[in-house]
């Protein structure tokens, strides 16, 4: 019962729209990590190939989710001036570019430990356990700086 008043109150509700957003994100992010994979960088050596790949992914996911919670999941804050979309997509990226450091190192981390001639799972599996490192950390700092509230101190 306590669990369902925390999902009903406007944080819980916004935890979940921020758990959607990611959710479609990471289909964004693997779609274009599998194209990347397939198409862009065929030709390029294992370890290569696979963080550029994920790097193709990270970006343009990042790009995708910033749209949507900014207009849904933070949608409710005041977020003054037009002007300042571009400091909440600087904001943004910054934060996920924390995230998606955490996301390749742990790439990385498990495809070194992984043996030379890997299956395209493997890399599958190593990219969403970094995608699933970097959702934390994505969260709190987009919740208590990036969409924080305009009328909260300045920076």
């Amino acid at each position: 019962m306590k669990i369902l008043r925390h999902i009903s109150s406007p944080e819980g509700r916004r935890v979940l729209r921020f758990a959607a957003v990611g959710f479609a994100g990471v289909f964004v992010n693997m779609f274009c990590f599998w194209l990347a994979y397939e198409y862009l960088f065929e030709e390029q050596a294992a370890l290569y190939r696979d963080v550029n790949a994920a790097l193709f992914g990270i970006v343009v996911s990042i790009f995708t989710n910033f749209l949507l919670n900014d207009r849904w999941t933070w949608g409710d804050r005041k977020k003054g001036r037009a002007v300042l979309w571009f400091w909440r997509l600087a904001k943004y990226y910054a934060v996920a570019g924390v995230g998606a450091s955490l996301q390749l190192i742990t790439l990385v981390v498990l495809l070194t430990l992984a043996l030379d001639e890997r299956a395209f799972w493997e890399v599958v599996f190593a990219n969403l356990v970094g995608i699933g490192f970097a959702t934390i950390s994505n969260y709190l700092l987009m919740h208590f700086w990036s969409f924080r509230n305009a009328s909260a101190k300045s920076d």
